[in-house]
């Protein structure tokens, strides 16, 4: 709006002096310019946040204020502004952006625990299908849990016991159930291991997640079968391409048992130790303990991802548009008991956002302006502002 109130002024102007607007600076080069001043004070607000993430305190501490709004506001603006498709006759282009390695996320989980089924049905496959065409993540599942590794003899074996094993003279413990211990660990690790690609694994993972019985759960109305049943038709409809005969020869041979194996050594070895699952860790940094909220946080999974993609750098993503926005009000509504809003539904505007909207406005003044000052009138035609950027 104020865009078009400039231009219309200028060619009021131009109109009185017969001739033509001369465009010294294009809108484009006075944007970036002004854009790449805001990176600067974005380098000043960062450098006087809390250096690591891995203070928990200091996490908790952001959660409940919101954390997004200890993130640069103008990195808010810049996301703003890209969704303009033109401003004066120009658009922002990602082609001067600074391209970005992938935020490594692993997520510790033991596949037959209700918190894991409640984190991946609810945030962890939702932000996985906005990102996996991009190039923001790369998802690995740990699947071992709390479990427990025994040797042939029954006893309890720590990290160091556990090195040089063979993982066929082993006893892996994952659940209550003996029949069924462990089997949603194995499908899960063995489709990694044999399909490493997130777009092709993950799918069937998610399948087996949503579908396989829980303890306390009861076919039809909670859930399809048991784990074996349930990955065979998951495989059938989502695993393009796989050999479902090699990943049930992985799932009850040596090759699972080793897969359980290293799991249950990269499990113990995190620092800090999990308390709960699922652990997930964001570039090898805890994203929270989950204590008694179960997976309730991990509903901000893709806000802290493309944040932690775009802190070092201006990078704009369209598949993180729906991840820039804190909100105060899903963490306020959780710890009252009451429901949290999903990721992908629209953020309130709470007063936070205020000031990201005021400096958004005064950008866009202080563009038309530019614009409006260095359109200069002059007594002889003149070739096109498009002629002259060329």
């Amino acid at each position: 709006m104020i865009g078009r109130f400039c231009q219309n002024a200028v060619n009021k102007h131009s109109s009185w002096r017969g001739g033509e607007c001369v465009k010294i600076y294009s809108t484009a080069r006075a944007c970036k310019n002004l854009l790449l001043l805001a990176s600067f004070v974005q380098v000043l607000a960062r450098d006087s946040r809390p250096a690591s993430r891995a203070n928990t305190n200091d996490f908790a501490s952001l959660k409940i204020n919101g954390r997004g709004a200890q993130k640069s506001v103008v990195t808010r603006v810049l996301s703003l502004l890209a969704t303009q498709s033109s401003f004066m006759g120009t658009s922002l282009s990602d082609g001067w952006l600074i391209p970005s390695e992938k935020v490594d996320v692993r997520v510790f989980a033991s596949m037959d625990d209700k918190n894991t089924k409640k984190a991946f049905t609810k945030s962890i496959g939702h932000v996985v299908q906005a990102l996996q065409d991009s190039n923001v993540m790369s998802l690995h599942i740990i699947p071992w849990g709390l479990g427990t590794v025994l040797s042939g003899e029954g006893a309890t074996l720590n990290l160091t016991d556990m090195q040089n094993q063979d993982p066929s003279t082993l006893i892996f413990e994952c659940g209550n159930r003996p029949a069924e211990s462990c089997k949603g660990n194995l499908w899960q690790g063995c489709l990694q291991k044999s399909y490493p690609n997130m777009k092709q694994y993950f799918p069937v993972s998610l399948c087996i997640i949503a579908k396989a019985c829980l303890d306390e759960e009861r076919p039809p109305d909670e859930c399809f079968g048991p784990t074996d049943v349930v990955a065979e038709s998951c495989v059938e409809d989502f695993g393009d391409g796989m050999n479902i005969t090699e990943l049930k020869q992985c799932v009850n041979g040596t090759e699972g048992k080793s897969i359980l194996l290293e799991n249950a050594m990269a499990t113990m070895e995190l620092d800090p130790s999990p308390k709960s699952m699922p652990w997930v860790t964001i570039n090898g940094e805890p994203l929270v303990e989950m204590g008694d909220k179960g997976s309730e946080e991990l509903l901000h999974l893709g806000r802290d991802v493309c944040e932690t993609y775009s802190q070092d750098s201006w990078k704009m993503v369209d598949a993180c548009k729906g991840f820039w926005e804190s909100s105060k009000i899903g963490t306020a509504n959780s710890q009252d008991g009451s429901s949290t809003p999903s990721v992908f539904e629209g953020r309130s505007r709470t007063q936070e956002n205020g000031g990201t909207w005021i400096l958004f406005l005064f950008i866009n003044c202080v563009i038309g302006l530019i614009s409006y000052v260095f359109c200069i009138p002059s007594e002889k035609p003149i070739a096109s502002s498009a002629e002259i950027l060329n």
